[in-house]
């Protein structure tokens, strides 16, 4: 495709998606901002006529007070007097007020006089008895509280809605007491609507909000009103017309009415029309543009672009990097055609130092101490220098040739992670991988690698170095874990030490609290109470000399050493109960013994001692067990052989399996003396010999703690 239809397509599309782009944001924004105030006037009309209906209601309401508060009005509730009847109540009255209802009611609730008018035929009707209904006692309508009290609305009858005022009935002087309501209606019916059409100019109409028969707009109309904090809820019919609706509710607060006024949606057209015309602008606008860029381009860029073009592909066609391009002018594409130029003269130069850079590499590939490498893409030797025969171990460079090279990867799945890995990126930097050896030795290498390509960009092999790190890795393993054991000697140390300054300051708090009470005391010579107080601090003191015994017993464990020997583990057995005879017997426990034990490789000293301490820890800790027992076995789990000592007492909660063999640490049970270091020192002991240990007990179900020894195979 020429240069000529590239820029043609472009700019058109530019100008399309421009216009696209212009169209999309007209509808959006400007037919958006008309549809915005076409609400907006919609939700002002809808207001215009709530306000009507609702100075409708207060006339009402204000004529209702102005005979409410009359001094007539207050003799006829008491005395009934027919004058005031025929003087007020008359039909004409009803007619020039445009009343539907009156009601005179005193204190007891019964109605003194009703009267009710069929406005439109001028004639008395009966006072309709939906509406008595409303008028029990304590009935919302007639209960006024204070002569201020005023109540206006709609109450929702079977004939129509009506809108009624209630007052309370007192002196023209506005007070008390009151005697009794005067209530006063006028049917909200089709003249009532059609009144306040009139008055708003515009299209009304009302609908019971119960009304399961009204057009579907409305019920969804009045689904919006009830449900949200909106009072009016606007929605467009269709194009031509749009309505506004409210909800009214009646005068206890329930929905009652759905008020809906239609109206032309002439600023929605008024919108539309803009935004064509503005279309249609932009269009002509862009047309023109389109025509005036190509003029340009054309007169100054693809004519000198054309003429660049052609002369450069007579270079390369020539294969001559000395010729240059000539180009008249003083703007971009005569620097470009100097550009050009230059670049040339940098080929000359590159092509005799690509020569040089030839012959560093192929030095480099036969002198370097690591693996040069060429291969296939299928994992075929091309190329390798000499290192890449020592590496690998083979006889020469012909004999490794012959080895596939996944086949030297320790894990074949490595390779293709490799190759995964070159061919995202290009190339791979120090990838560690482990190769084997042609005599099936293992070495760590790491591997640096790019793709070769061949003219249209596809992958054909791979070429690098590689590195053997083998003897570096070991050192370097050795090195971690030196510093991982350093790190946790550390940690342990800190621990330690915190427990034990934390354990002893306790004694220590003891002895210098009592110390001042003995002074106290001898001030007072108070014999008995120095008595006492020597006792606190001299056990105070055998407190501390077991908390150091017990700390320096724990130190020298690892450090004082003796020779480990082949011993069967039923002699150390043996020793210790040796060591704890009395103890059980005072304790009446009964011991259970396997026959037979494995024989350890151990230091038999540290060992009995350890066995000792788990022995005296189940005597101290057997709580109120009217049978204590202590059973002492050994299970095969797996390739291990597990040691324990279990017994029947108070056993550990789980939650303190691993506090128990921390250092002072005493499990929160009942029973069990000592200094919380037992666990510990027998850990330790465990753990020199290279073994684990572990608890298998809850708490009141008895407690077996398990270790493994090196045995003899």
């Amino acid at each position: 495709m020429t240069l000529h239809k590239k820029v043609l397509i472009t700019i058109g599309a530019t100008i399309a998606c421009l216009f696209v782009i212009l169209f999309v944001l007209s509808q959006v924004v400007i037919l958006n901002s008309y549809e915005e105030l076409e609400e907006q006037n919609t939700r002002q009309n809808v207001e215009r006529v709530l306000n009507v209906f609702s100075d409708d209601l207060s006339d009402l309401d204000a004529t209702t007070f102005d005979w409410a508060a009359w001094d007539d009005t207050y003799a006829f509730i008491e005395d009934r007097n027919e004058e005031y009847i025929e003087s007020n109540l008359v039909d004409g009255t009803f007619i020039d007020l445009g009343l539907n209802l009156m009601l005179f009611i005193n204190t007891s609730d019964q109605i003194v006089f009703g009267k009710a008018m069929d406005l439109r035929n001028e004639e008395e009707i009966p006072v309709p008895q939906s509406l008595l209904e409303h008028l029990s006692p304590n009935a919302l309508v007639i209960n006024h509280t204070s002569v201020e009290s005023a109540i206006t609305g709609i109450v929702l009858l079977p004939e129509d809605p009506m809108l009624i005022a209630s007052r309370p009935i007192i002196t023209s002087e506005d007070e008390g007491p009151i005697r009794g309501t005067l209530i006063m209606g006028r049917y909200l019916d089709a003249v009532e609507i059609e009144n306040l059409a009139e008055m708003t100019q515009l299209s009304l109409s009302m609908h019971r909000f119960d009304d399961s028969q009204m057009p579907s707009d409305l019920q969804a109309a009045g689904s919006f009103l009830s449900e949200d904090t909106t009072p009016i809820f606007i929605q467009p019919l269709d194009d031509e017309t749009i309505a506004g609706y409210a909800l009214i509710e009646d005068i206890y607060g329930r929905p009652s009415l759905v008020l809906k006024a239609d109206m032309p949606r002439s600023i929605y057209r008024q919108g539309q029309t803009t935004v064509n015309y503005f279309i249609l602008f932009i269009l002509a606008i862009g047309l023109v543009f389109i025509v005036l860029i190509l003029l340009f381009l054309e007169g100054l860029v693809l004519s000198p672009l054309s003429q660049l073009s052609d002369s450069v592909g007579s270079i390369g066609r020539s294969s001559d990097l000395s010729r240059r391009v000539s180009l008249r002018g003083r703007d971009e594409f005569s620097n470009l055609a100097g550009t050009i130029n230059g670049m040339l003269t940098s080929l000359e130069q590159s092509q005799s130092a690509l020569h040089e850079s030839e012959e560093k590499y192929r030095a480099f590939f036969n002198t370097s101490k690591d693996c040069v490498f060429i291969t296939s893409k299928n994992g075929r030797w091309l190329d390798m220098n000499d290192a890449a025969v020592e590496l690998f171990g083979y006889d020469s460079k012909d004999d490794l040739s012959m080895a596939n090279l996944p086949e030297l990867y320790e894990n074949p799945k490595a390779r293709e992670s490799h190759i995964r890995l070159i061919e995202q990126q290009g190339f791979a930097k120090d990838y560690p991988a482990n190769l084997r050896k042609k005599d099936g030795s293992i070495i760590n290498t790491l591997i640096t690698s790019v793709v070769k390509r061949d003219e249209n960009g596809n992958v054909i092999g791979y070429q690098g170095t590689i590195r053997d790190i083998t003897e570096q890795k070991r050192a370097e393993e050795e090195r971690e874990r030196l510093v991982n054991e350093l790190e946790a000697k550390n940690a342990e140390l800190d621990r330690f030490t915190c427990t034990v300054s934390h354990d002893l300051r306790s004694p220590l708090m003891t002895v210098k609290g009592f110390t001042k009470m003995l002074r106290k005391d001898l001030e007072k010579n108070n014999r008995e109470k120095l008595e006492g107080d020597l006792e606190y601090i001299s056990d105070a003191a055998a407190k501390m000399e077991h908390l150091l015994n017990d700390t320096l017993e724990l130190s020298r464990i690892g450090r004082i050493v003796n020779p480990p020997e082949d011993v069967p583990f039923g002699e150390i057995v043996r020793e210790a109960l040796k060591q704890t005879a009395e103890q059980i017997k005072s304790s009446g426990v009964e011991l259970s013994v396997a026959e037979e034990f494995p024989v350890v490789h151990v230091d038999r000293t540290r060992v009995e001692e350890m066995l000792v301490n788990l022995i005296v820890n189940s005597i101290n800790y057997r709580g109120n067990q009217p049978h204590p027992r202590i059973e002492i076995g050994y299970r095969v789990a797996g390739k291990e052989t597990v040691f324990f000592v279990k017994d029947n007492g108070i056993g550990i909660d789980e939650s303190e399996h691993e506090n128990v063999f921390e250092l002072f640490f005493r499990a929160d049970t009942s029973g069990g003396e000592g200094t919380g270091a037992g666990l510990a020192i027998v850990k330790r002991i465990i753990e020199v010999h290279g073994g684990r240990i572990w608890l298998e007990s809850e708490l009141g179900k008895g407690c077996t703690v398990c270790f493994t020894l090196p045995t003899k195979k």
